[in-house]
């Protein structure tokens, strides 16, 4: 029994959109979520953030990336279902997005089972071809994530192409 249930979006890409937005900087998003009640949700909370969400996929095969975090008294456990995160790849990004930024910031490469290595690589070359800024957040953690290439895996083929990295202690 529980005192309450909530639903939020969240993500680092989409928490960092947000707050860019709040802080009156252009964001974008690009990613791929599910034609179901949770990538409606996601896009919804996009918008009335003031955040475009052009460059969002909707995958009517796959379902949303869903995480339920359960409280208890500040520990925090997960459960997750990859979804739309497993599935998304280079070719569903959408360049003329990009064209509009000064600045790319990928997040949780190391989570997605096809963004991540070499796809990311191409991803960030075309960036730099374009004169965008690349910041990079590994958001690699290994005692929370089983699944995924491990950073010394696909770090030689992305790191040229980062301009600004984000890594915690353990990254």
């Amino acid at each position: 029994r529980v005192e309450s249930v909530t639903v939020h979006n969240g993500g680092n890409a989409m928490t960092a959109a947000v707050n860019l937005k709040r802080l009156g900087v252009e964001s974008y998003l690009v990613g791929k979520v599910g034609d179901d009640i949770f990538g409606k949700f996601l896009i919804k909370k996009l918008i009335e953030g003031g955040v475009s969400a052009d460059g969002v996929k909707v995958d009517k095969m796959v379902q949303t990336s869903v995480s339920i975090v359960l409280l208890d008294k500040g520990e925090r456990s997960f459960l997750h279902c990859v979804g739309t995160n497993a599935v998304f790849s280079e070719s569903d990004i959408d360049y003329d997005v990009i064209d509009e930024c000064d600045l790319v910031f990928v997040t949780g490469s190391f989570l997605m089972n096809k963004f991540d290595g070499k796809e990311t690589a191409d991803f960030l070359k075309k960036c730099k071809e374009k004169g965008v800024t690349v910041s990079c957040d590994l958001n690699y953690r290994k005692k929370l994530w089983k699944w995924g290439k491990e950073p010394i895996e696909v770090m030689p083929e992305i790191a040229k192409y980062i301009d600004v990295m984000i890594a915690n202690e353990e990254d």
